[in-house]
């Protein structure tokens, strides 16, 4: 108890002492659990929070108390508050809540199907966006709780960010998709789809530019105008903060590995990064970019400026930061968390409160000490009465408890309530209306039979008299007038299928129910038909646009095999009258005009219709084989037989089938082309006939013996091959099929591959088939986890020949040494780079010795262009003679994208003067030696000569030619003054480029035209 009494009184003296001291920042204790979101003023005058406690909170940043809280039932997930601090939106389970800040009563309430995820305020405070667990994304205007519209999708979304103004909204959805939307409508304008869940999102203050992260690890950046990124960057975690400056300039990012990027929006190399200890899973940045805030898992918050990646301060709380916030105009900073405190500061990390936080610790310890001191003197009276308190607190505790359950059990049933009584106001708006609508039909159908009979319109006193209708009700009367009256615009093109299937069913009950001679107008449609008017006008409207129209979507197996038959009898309709009525003909065979039209393109596209036999069953093949019997039995009696003879009888898709059967196992059937002149017609369009000849042009002639079995002399043939693009490893295995026939299931089958490679898709690609003397090349695509990819590729190729037997092929181990595209230029100054290749520091060197037929001062040229075109950054370069000898020096480094380790090189090229024999020297310096062998491996290929000794030759006289030439020539000055033929040149000037000699510059003025590498002087 003295030690306690003694620490007290410490605690006291050192509140007198650090009285008129700054603490670092300020921090107010306003909740008493988790703070989970919050949101700054654009002047930095207000803040938000809101917590596991239940509670939403405003605060003002130059006073401690808070203005105001709001206590409700579940946490406060997410806020947000208007750039001028008038009102704030909050999200709790799945309500949102509007506040004004001047009262702590909410200005409104609206209730979702399900938890929400995040919600937005636009800067102008006028337009609202929530995303929801529920599927939905939520628009909603400030003055009214009704929502402007929503959108679903099929996952969860769980990000949104707005414009300033409201007008333009994006989204980001566990169905890995970035959407993007104008305020004005919930249809989409845009959506992309990435390989992960979207977990963050962001857009600029105008609206132009958007940047999204995903569990994909990728960073993806957007223009509005477009659906395809402009860029994406792969970050090796998954990104959970993003945020963008005002005008879109600069994006920073934190992603799960605790790496801060900052991005400038022309390119997707970073500015700079910054290696935190944990994950940072929120970020913040000002209207201009020119401050940065992100708070990490490792109870620190960081501040930098645009320009460096080392923070102006850090600061250490009390546990993880969930949340923070800067103002627009950069001078004020919030931030809370796992410790429930709520942290304020300027951008120089001083306290905004300052006076009151230190009054507070001084007055708070010498309560302490007062407190401390009571209970020394009466400890010993205290022992009687603890097991007392305890119980009567776990008393109150247990009842606070049941009293919290029975409140949200209320809510909940209140919701319920307030649910169906929207669905009962909803569904009894809906049977007026549709009573309403029911009367409307009657009057007008009453008009329509007036003017059937008599020829004229009734006048207001018949309507009246006659047919009891309410003729002082104007409304009512132009509603009758417009139903009669209002034309039906149907566009085919934009229905369903199922939509035109239902009225096509429509159209055929109609049918069946009018007589053939009875005119098919809306009356008759309306009384025999028993529908309503504006039924039967789409009816009639449908009636006069099918026979006109057809459908552009390609004809699916399905309808294939189901309009066989009914193309068979249009063919033989139009053989007898060659003229076809589709609405007669749906009459007579009882079936809808929309199908009796696609059998019509079914027999207009007989010749582009694709069939592949080796994907038919072995049932399908034995029909097929029946009906080609008496086919080949025809041909074999009249060559000159139609198609539409066998159609008429099989059906056109049937036929096609036995045809190709014949062809591919009986060819010697044909002895001719088979042609038909005749041509199927409707009263509206043309339908041209397909023949045997269309499909099969080649005519094939045969001698009338049996061929005899095909050998296959060849095998299949597989290859492999990879590279980097743009950040990702792409592996491609080409299978040839030099054989005559066809084979099919192939299946490629990845086995293993490097620890340092992650495969985005499925281990194994299935195709159908390859033909005859074709080739298909199936990809993988890798992402990398590592900055060295060392190791082999192992995979299978296994496939069905023409007898149904299983081949299996291994394909050889493709091996991959890969550094380079994995590494990031790192500028440092020539006094660190000596630094750190002479004294090594952390650094491991190593050396080795390489030799190349290459002039020097040309390899030298070369190795300039490899290093930047490798990720290095040139640190100094140096070419020169010492009497017959070159020397040239080049020193470069870079970083790796991932582990940020750091890599240096220190090359030396030397070799006599104009002699094809040179040495280059290599050193390494690197901080992880996995990198070195790689690293040796590709530039030892880089430096390689791409070609053979005479091509060496013709590229030499070239290389002359271009020296004489101030070191740029064209094509035509090759040829007049070589004599080379056109095609010498081209072959030349490629291996020229392929050993990156010369770079070709496109000029429309000028043509095309190379420049050598050390020999121009532009």
């Amino acid at each position: 108890m003295q030690v306690i009494l003694f620490i007290s009184i410490l605690g006291t003296i050192a509140s007198f002492i650090t009285h008129y001291h700054v603490n670092s920042i300020v921090n107010f204790n306003s909740h008493a659990s988790d703070i989970n979101s919050i949101s700054i003023s654009g002047k930095g005058e207000y803040i938000v929070s809101g917590s596991d406690d239940d509670t939403i909170s405003l605060y003002s940043s130059s006073t401690f108390p808070p203005l105001w809280g709001y206590t409700s039932s579940y946490n406060w997930d997410s806020v947000s508050i208007s750039d001028d601090g008038n009102y704030i939106v909050g999200a709790t389970s799945n309500r949102i809540y509007l506040f004004n800040r001047t009262n702590p009563n909410p200005l409104w309430s609206y209730l979702t199907l399900d938890d929400i995820n995040s919600v937005v305020i636009s800067a102008n405070g006028e337009t609202i966006v929530a995303v929801s667990d529920d599927n939905y994304i939520y628009v909603l205007n400030r003055s009214s709780q009704s929502q402007l519209w929503n959108y679903t999708s099929t996952y969860d979304f769980q990000c949104a960010s707005i414009s300033s103004t409201g007008e333009y909204i994006v989204a980001g959805s566990l169905d890995n998709r970035v959407y993007f939307f104008y305020r004005n409508t919930s249809t989409p304008q845009w959506n992309y789809q990435t390989l992960g869940n979207i977990y963050t999102i962001a857009i600029s203050a105008d609206g132009q530019y958007i940047v999204a992260g995903s569990d994909d690890s990728n960073i993806y950046f957007f223009h509005q105008s477009n659906s395809n990124p402009t860029w994406s960057f792969v970050t090796g975690a998954t990104v959970r903060a993003t945020a963008i400056s005002g005008d879109g300039q600069y994006i920073a990012v934190g992603n799960n590995d605790g790496t801060i990027y900052l991005f400038n929006r022309t390119s997707s190399t970073p500015e700079w990064s910054y290696a935190a200890s944990d994950d940072v899973r929120t970020i913040s940045i000002s209207a201009d970019g020119r401050s940065i805030v992100a708070g990490s898992y490792s109870d620190m918050i960081y501040m930098f400026n645009q320009n460096s990646s080392i923070p102006l301060w850090t600061y250490s709380t009390e546990g993880n930061i969930y949340s923070v916030a800067i103002s627009a105009d950069g001078e004020c900073i919030a931030a809370g968390g796992a410790d429930d405190t709520i942290y304020i500061l300027n951008k120089y990390g001083a306290p905004l409160a300052r006076s009151y936080q230190n009054s507070a610790s001084f007055y708070i310890s010498f309560l302490v000490f007062l407190v401390l001191t009571i209970i020394f003197l009466i400890l010993p009276f205290a022992f009687f009465t603890i097991d007392t308190i305890s119980r009567k607190r776990a008393e109150r505790k247990k009842t606070a408890e049941q009293k919290r359950k029975e409140k949200e059990a209320e809510e909940k049933i209140r919701e319920i309530q307030e649910l169906q009584e929207i669905e009962r106001k909803r569904l009894k708006e809906e049977m007026k209306l549709q009573e309403y609508e029911k009367k409307i039909n009657e009057a007008a159908l009453m008009v329509l039979k007036y003017m059937h009979e008599t020829g004229s319109e009734p006048t207001r006193t018949k309507l009246y008299t006659e047919y009891g209708i309410d003729v002082s009700d104007a409304n009512f009367l132009n509603d009758v007038q417009d139903l009669i009256n209002s034309p039906v615009d149907l566009d085919l093109d934009k229905l369903s299928i199922d939509e035109i299937q239902n009225l096509d069913g429509q159209v055929t009950s109609v049918l069946s129910s009018i007589k053939p001679k009875e005119p098919l107008n809306i009356l008759n449609i309306v009384v025999k038909g028993k529908m309503s008017i504006i039924d039967a006008k789409t009816l009639v409207e449908y009636l006069d646009k099918i026979t006109k129209w057809r459908d552009s979507r390609p004809l699916t197996q399905n309808e294939l095999e189901e309009l066989d038959e009914l193309a068979s009898k249009l063919l033989a309709q139009g053989r007898k009258h060659n003229s076809l009525d589709l609405i007669a003909l749906a009459r007579k065979f009882n079936t809808g005009i929309y199908s009796l039209s696609r059998s019509l393109q079914l027999i207009e596209q007989m010749d582009d219709i694709k069939i592949e036999l080796e994907s038919l069953t072995p049932e399908e093949k034995q029909k097929i084989m029946e009906m080609s019997r008496p086919i080949a039995k025809k041909i074999e009696e009249n060559p000159n037989i139609s198609f539409d003879e066998f159609a008429e009888e099989f059906g056109p898709y049937k036929t096609k089938k036995a045809l190709l059967f014949l062809k591919e196992y009986l060819p010697e059937v044909f002895r001719g082309s088979i042609s038909s002149e005749r041509k199927l017609s409707l009263q509206v369009s043309e339908v041209s006939k397909t023949t045997i000849q269309l499909a099969y042009p080649e005519g094939v002639q045969t001698n009338g013996k049996m061929s005899e079995p095909i050998q296959i002399a060849q095998e299949i043939k597989v290859k492999r091959g990879g590279e980097f693009q743009k950040g990702k490893y792409i592996y491609k295995v080409k299978i040839e099929n030099p054989t005559p026939l066809i084979i099919t299931d192939v299946l490629v089958q990845m086995i293993s591959f490097p620890d340092g490679l992650k495969l985005t898709g499925d281990t194994a690609r299935k195709i159908s088939k390859i033909n005859a003397s074709g080739s298909i090349s199936p990809t993988f695509e890798f992402v990398p986890k590592k900055d060295c990819v060392d190791g082999k590729i192992h995979s299978t190729v296994t496939y069905l020949d023409a007898l149904d037997k299983t081949h299996s092929i291994v394909v050889d181990p493709y091996e991959i040494r890969h550094v380079c595209g994995l590494l990031q230029p790192l500028s440092i100054s020539i006094s660190e780079f000596r630094k750190i290749t002479e004294q090594l520091l952390d650094f491991e060197k190593i050396g080795e010795e390489l030799q190349y037929d290459y002039e020097a001062e040309m390899l030298y040229e070369k190795v300039k262009a490899f290093l930047p075109d490798n990720n290095f950054e040139m640190i100094w370069s140096q070419p020169q003679r010492i009497k017959d000898v070159f020397v040239g020096t080049i020193q470069g480094f870079a970083q790796g994208k991932f582990s940020k380790k750091k890599v240096a090189l220190d090359l030396r090229i030397y070799g006599k003067v104009n002699e094809e024999q040179c040495s280059i020297s290599v050193t390494i310096c690197a901080q992880d030696k996995d990198m070195v062998p790689a690293l040796i491996s590709e530039m030892m290929e880089g430096f390689q000569w791409k070609g053979n000794a005479k091509d060496r030759s013709e590229v030499a006289v070239i290389v002359q030619l271009a020296n004489n030439k101030n070191g740029i020539i064209t094509k035509d000055q090759i040829i007049a003054e070589l004599g080379w033929d056109l095609k010498k040149v081209n072959k030349t000037l490629e291996i020229i480029e392929k050993n990156s000699l010369a770079r070709k510059i496109t000029s429309a003025s000028e043509g095309d035209k190379w420049i050598f590498i050390g020999l121009c002087n532009e």
